[in-house]
């Protein structure tokens, strides 16, 4: 159980009294609320901007109203944090952004490269800007430039927050261009991560479903990082071109990943679910993502249309 502590004193010098002023978890889980800060509004309350781990989905934000007595700040409502709370706006009419979106990768006009994806995007690390490009059509073109042993080896992987606590993701994918050894995909990233998506080979284009499983390589753990996931379904496609989806339950820790490929009229499961994992070897919750790594010879590139967002 995480707990929030605050401790005083009338000078930075002195002697500091305290201690735990919040030792509560929510109905969504035990874990504990705790670590963040305090804050004041406009019309005089007070709250508590904490954080909760919630397995695989990563930490989610909560808020707790403080009150004060003795000049000391006393933290919920009967000492938990409230399942539901409400509160006055201090921007009532103000247009908040969502943290997820569905995505085109239609270009804007008028803006500089590196301003031309949506706010709710964020590369996997410093991107490298000449091996990316939105399409004047729509569509975000995604280029290799080095061999990477497995996905969490990949250069530009564009990533979105996961929602809890359900949520997916489908997009499709033009592989035309992909040399023999490329996999480009839609992932959940994370450690723990899992791909469905499209591999070359000899020619052929084939419908994969890849993951890392700790629970599997828990003997050999300090390799892991250094080999490639598991290649667990493999299924040959008549083109370069097929649309993937990937939905994600959190709820109830289940941190659950069912993998699906369009086929004819409808969406077809690929492969047993895949258990997530939030592991502090990457400190994030899992991020739906959007990659292309080589496998044998750099060079080869992927496109990604029409990114659908659910929940």
């Amino acid at each position: 159980m995480r707990t929030e502590s605050c401790f005083r004193s009338k000078s930075l010098t002195g002697e500091f009294e305290g201690g735990v002023v919040l030792s509560s978890g929510t109905d969504y889980s035990p874990t504990g609320v705790a670590q963040g800060g305090i804050v004041d509004t406009l019309n005089g309350k007070w709250f508590a901007v904490l954080f909760q781990d919630m397995g695989a989905v990563g930490r989610i934000p909560v808020l707790v109203p403080v009150t004060w007595k003795d000049d000391f700040p006393v933290f919920g409502e009967d000492g938990k944090a409230p399942e539901k709370l409400e509160i006055v706006s201090s921007r009532p009419g103000y247009p908040y952004e969502p943290l997820y979106a569905s995505d085109r990768f239609l270009p804007k006009e008028g803006l500089p490269k590196e301003r031309q994806l949506a706010l709710v995007w964020e590369w996997n690390h410093q991107p490298d800007n000449n091996l990316w490009r939105l399409l004047p059509e729509g569509g975000l073109e995604i280029k290799t430039d080095k061999i990477a042993i497995n996905l969490t080896h990949a250069k530009n992987t564009l990533t979105q927050r996961m929602l809890w606590p359900c949520c997916g993701a489908e997009v499709t994918i033009d592989a035309s261009s992909l040399k023999d050894g490329d996999i480009a995909g839609l992932c959940a990233l994370q450690y723990c991560y899992g791909l469905v998506g499209i591999m070359k080979e000899l020619g052929n284009y084939y419908l994969v479903r890849i993951v890392r499983n700790t629970e599997k390589d828990k003997d050999n753990m300090a390799r892991v990082d250094f080999m490639p996931g598991y290649l667990t379904d493999k299924i040959r496609l008549d083109g370069p071109e097929v649309t993937v989806y990937l939905k994600a339950n959190f709820e109830d820790m289940k941190d659950r990943l069912d993998f699906y490929y369009f086929k004819k009229d409808k969406f077809v499961k690929v492969g047993a679910p895949h258990k997530m994992e939030f592991r502090l070897s990457h400190f994030t919750g899992n991020r739906f993502g959007l990659c292309v790594y080589s496998t044998k010879r750099p060079g080869g590139k992927a496109i990604f249309k029409n990114f659908v967002y659910s929940n």
